[in-house]
């Protein structure tokens, strides 16, 4: 296989949950929940990632601020270690996830 033919190689679907450094407890989680309240002040506007099952996988929130300026945070969710769900203001392990990938599936 070529590079390229490994860039659009399809995913495991049984790939083993992703733990990340300090937050080792905490396993990224698929979810069909959005991040609800978890950026603090309502974002002007906010994209959902999703996988190819349709599930949400990352969150991002953009705030227009004064003087043309903007802030820009992500969320994902994770699974503790008691098994309890919930979006943290961290962005997605690598690799990255495509937006509209649920779209192209």
């Amino acid at each position: 296989m070529s590079g390229l033919d490994l860039a659009f190689a399809p995913v495991a679907v049984t790939a083993a949950p992703r733990t990340v450094g300090r937050d080792a407890g905490f396993i990224l989680t698929p979810t069909d929940t959005e991040p609800g309240d978890v950026f603090g002040a309502t974002p002007d506007r906010t994209w959902l990632y999703k996988n190819a099952q349709g599930l949400n996988i990352l969150a991002i929130a953009r705030w227009e601020l004064a003087g043309g300026n903007k802030r820009i945070s992500q969320a994902t969710p994770w699974t503790d270690s008691l098994g309890n769900l919930c979006w943290l203001m961290k962005g997605h392990p690598a690799p990255r996830p495509l937006y509209g990938l649920d779209r192209l599936a």
